[in-house]
């Protein structure tokens, strides 16, 4: 039975591929072909631990209650049958822990998982951050041509339209032309090296509240009504599911430093870049209230946001 090997990084939304790199990665996906045998609409998935992970759990996407998986104490293996869904995992070793992002198990598939913890600690990933859904909006009253490009702190994940190096861009209005076909916005994701930010400046937000906080707090950085919208339809959601959340928006400087720059072969005279940091927790914190950056709208403006989870990889 052929196989093809993923590597599954830590704290990510998707699967990437393998690369050749000094140590191995803590966790491995082998992925093997299509198994008929399995029940339509659910996935095998094999779990192999070695015996310095202390607990393993899973649950589906966007459910609050994480499921502890029962081992076989004396060699750390289970087979489980899970729907043919999105799910994360965890593992925990003497006060770390390590949770995947989701994880798409496709139907009638078989998955084995192995997990290895190096000198009793759990490795962390060379990119253990991912920027998920960097949009980029560019406006102009007059119709212009530009080349722009974007280069992350880490590596490009995905981007649409696809790019050599740079997207060759006709714009008109808030209209994107890129080899003839009409986008509302430009789309990346990327993996990062460990985000540096101000921890004790943000906001704590239950999940309940976080389409008036945004609703807010966009509004007075100068969002429009496409862009908020397009902001509260993908994160409301996600922070909604949460008890409360820890959220920092990383911006300006801290942007280009941290995320991303970009080079435009046309002057953008106005711009406003957004990463959301955030994080679940179970109880609110304390903070120091975070000034947020307006955008004065003047000629040709770009337009950026996106955001990460930060949840942290250690806990007491």
């Amino acid at each position: 039975m052929k196989t093809s090997v993923l590597c599954l990084m830590m704290v990510l939304s998707f699967f990437s591929k393998a690369e050749t790199v000094d140590r191995l990665p803590n966790v491995y996906v082998q992925m093997f072909e299509p198994d008929s045998s399995i029940e339509k609409g659910k996935a095998s998935v094999k779990l192999v631990l070695n015996r310095s992970v202390d607990a393993a759990y899973y649950r589906p996407a966007f459910d609050d209650e994480w499921t502890r998986i029962k081992m076989n104490k004396k060699d750390k293996q289970v087979i489980l049958s899970l729907d043919a869904e999105s799910h994360q995992f965890r593992f925990v070793k003497k006060g770390f822990h390590e949770t995947t992002g989701y994880v798409g198990l496709k139907s009638q598939n078989y998955y084995e998982v192995q997990v290895t913890v190096y000198k009793e600690e759990l490795v962390i990933p060379k990119y253990p951050s991912t920027s998920r859904k960097p949009a980029i909006y560019l406006y102009s009253e007059t119709p212009l041509d530009l080349s722009l490009s974007v280069s992350p702190h880490g590596k490009f994940e995905y981007v649409y339209p696809q790019m050599s190096g740079t997207w060759n861009i006709h714009v008109d209005g808030n209209q994107l032309t890129v080899d003839d076909k009409v986008y509302d916005y430009l789309f990346w994701e990327g993996l990062h090296p460990t985000i540096e930010y101000n921890k004790n400046e943000g906001y704590v937000v239950a999940g309940k509240d976080v389409n008036v906080f945004l609703e807010e707090k966009l509004d007075y950085m100068g969002f429009n009504a496409r862009e908020k919208q397009d902001f509260i339809c993908y994160w409301g959601p996600i922070l909604n599911k949460n008890q409360f959340n820890k959220i920092h928006f990383l911006t300006g400087d801290q942007y280009n430093q941290e995320i991303a720059t970009y080079e435009s072969s046309v002057k953008i005279d106005s711009e406003l870049r957004v990463l959301m940091l955030f994080e679940s927790i179970d109880e609110p914190v304390k903070l120091i209230e975070q000034n947020l950056p307006q955008i004065e709208r003047k000629g040709l403006t770009l337009i950026e946001w996106g955001g990460a989870d930060v949840s942290s990889t250690q806990f007491n």
